[in-house]
């Protein structure tokens, strides 16, 4: 009886001791897959995928269109992409750990955008990985 009591206190403490350290994730908030859907022109689900060296990689899968930002910048909650070859940028806030709210601005015209965070990839017309398609 002692022993099941000791074990359970040491697993508790334990999971309090990690909690920081797996609350926290990565050290850069915006690291990770997002996903949403831009209601410009039509609806198109994207996600956008940055990654822990400031790369950052937009996939329109509804166009399969696979897009790469001339400049990303964050501040705090705040982040700032540019997409020249489209005319195109998106300023957000991280209002959560899990989704940014922003707008998509393109050529005079602005949409609202949510991106929620995401498990995972989902491209299924890439074959190959994001630093495969980089390195063409």
């Amino acid at each position: 009886m002692n022993y099941r009591r000791h074990l359970a206190l040491g697993v508790v403490f334990g999971t309090l001791l990690a909690f920081p350290v797996l609350a926290r994730g990565p050290s850069d908030p915006f690291q990770g897959v997002w996903g949403g859907v831009l209601n410009d022109r039509g609806r198109q689900r994207v996600e956008l995928v940055i990654e822990a060296d400031r790369k950052a990689t937009l996939f329109n899968l509804d166009e399969r269109e696979v897009l790469y930002p001339s400049a990303l910048r964050t501040r705090d909650e705040a982040i700032h992409i540019e997409f020249r070859q489209l005319s195109g940028v998106f300023d957000g806030r991280l209002v959560t750990p899990y989704q940014i709210d922003g707008v998509w601005r393109q050529r005079g015209r602005h949409t609202k955008v949510s991106l929620r965070r995401q498990a995972g990839a989902s491209v299924p017309f890439i074959s190959r990985g994001v630093s495969d398609l980089r390195h063409r």
